[in-house]
């Protein structure tokens, strides 16, 4: 019906964070198994429609009381490269597992 919101998840995302959860687990990683998995999640909005389409890892550090600390640099730095490649798609978002 008109006005309802749709979102539509590519099974390239879905493989995307997946593998960035079983890549941790696994200890295939960098990151400890059992770490917070962070990542970007990427694709186009047209009004209420909204495809992501794509999902990328998200490197990040610790503070001292465990929290997660992203820089905000890296993630511009990130986003510049992703839309050089994929000018038709945006930054939607985040997940986390």
């Amino acid at each position: 019906a008109a006005g309802e919101n749709k979102v539509f998840l590519h099974p390239l995302a879905i493989i995307g964070m997946s593998d960035h959860y079983t890549t941790i687990e696994a200890g295939g990683s960098l990151a400890k198994p059992g770490s917070k998995v962070l990542g970007l999640l990427w694709g186009r909005q047209q009004g209420l429609e909204v495809s992501i389409m794509d999902a990328m890892e998200l490197a990040y550090t610790l503070d001292g009381n465990g929290a997660p600390i992203i820089e905000g640099d890296k993630v511009n730095s990130m986003k510049e490269l992703y839309l050089e490649n994929y000018k038709d798609r945006d930054l939607l978002g985040w997940y986390s597992a």
